[in-house]
């Protein structure tokens, strides 16, 4: 399968843009799309979903216009918003059911299917209790289940792993891992380290634009042989973050322990430094803050 964006723009009241002149290529696989509050990763998401229309450009799906023929996504999509609305007064199993009716599916087969999301997201045991009553994760879980009833060929999630403990996060993990093999999933997310254990590709997005779409490979290499963790004063602590990208910091007795990224050309010789192996998140971070900056970026 394969998804093309070219050109793709979404313009708002007011001469805004949700998102502008955005170009993408998905083949199957976990793109992990990340980026700051606001900075398109939702619009681009329901368009692709065919919630929102685009004001310019194209998108196809397997070569066929996703504006013109919305059927051809739809019938293949799972689509988990970062809001979905629940039914609070059914329980798991009628919710499912209602929500599978919805999509056309119905008899025995639909009804093995709900049992086994159910026990593959830890919802058995509270298959017969109203959804009103259950936490915010295992909601978050009914909506993940909700998403895949129809085995569905295209995923999009946005801000599926909000309100999962860290073993819900590991299960769901491994689950996509399992269906990606033959299926185009598209992952938002705010827990970079989700992403980063998961995703094939990665998409930084800023203020509606591209800033990078490569393989988490290379978007890593962009941070190679730049991190380094050291050690400062209380003093010396505001100024040096005014010059460098501190992606992690931790308050100690006599001063601050920091994680920082070089920016390009720069080495660091007027302090002691350890050099550390550069993560997803401080690739993101030096994008996002080199995008801010009016740099231009590149790998």
């Amino acid at each position: 399968m394969e998804i093309s964006i070219k050109g793709l723009s979404k313009k708002y009241k007011g001469n805004k843009y949700g998102l502008k002149n955005f170009d993408l290529e998905l083949k199957n696989g976990i793109l992990g799309l990340i980026g700051p509050n606001g900075a398109g990763k939702s619009t681009l998401m329901r368009i692709l979903a065919t919630i929102s229309k685009p004001s310019e450009g194209l998108i196809t799906f397997n070569g066929i216009d996703i504006v013109k023929s919305p059927d051809n996504v739809r019938k293949v999509l799972g689509y988990l918003p970062q809001d979905f609305g629940i039914y609070p007064n059914l329980t798991a199993v009628e919710f499912l059911i209602y929500m599978a009716a919805i999509k056309g599916y119905t008899g025995k087969g639909i009804k093995m299917r709900i049992e086994a999301l159910l026990e593959e997201l830890n919802l058995i045991d509270v298959r017969d209790r109203p959804i009103g009553t259950y936490s915010g994760g295992m909601k978050q879980r009914i909506g993940i289940a909700q998403v895949l009833l129809g085995d569905p060929k295209l995923l999009i999630l946005d801000e599926p792993t909000v309100g999962l403990d860290p073993e819900e996060r590991v299960r769901f993990r491994n689950m996509l891992m399992e269906l990606s093999g033959e299926r185009i999933v598209i992952l938002s997310s705010h827990i970079v380290s989700d992403i980063e254990t998961i995703a094939n590709d990665v998409a930084i997005v800023y203020q509606g634009r591209l800033l990078e779409h490569n393989s988490q490979s290379t978007v890593l290499k962009t941070v190679e042989n730049q991190v380094y963790e050291t050690i400062l004063t209380n003093e010396e602590f505001d100024s040096f973050r005014m010059q460098y990208t501190i992606s992690n910091s931790m308050r100690k007795n006599d001063g601050w322990a920091v994680r920082f990224t070089l920016n390009d050309g720069e080495k660091m010789t007027e302090r002691p430094v350890q050099p550390v192996t550069g993560t997803l998140e401080d690739a993101y971070l030096r994008a996002i803050l080199s995008a801010k900056r009016g740099e231009k970026y590149e790998n």
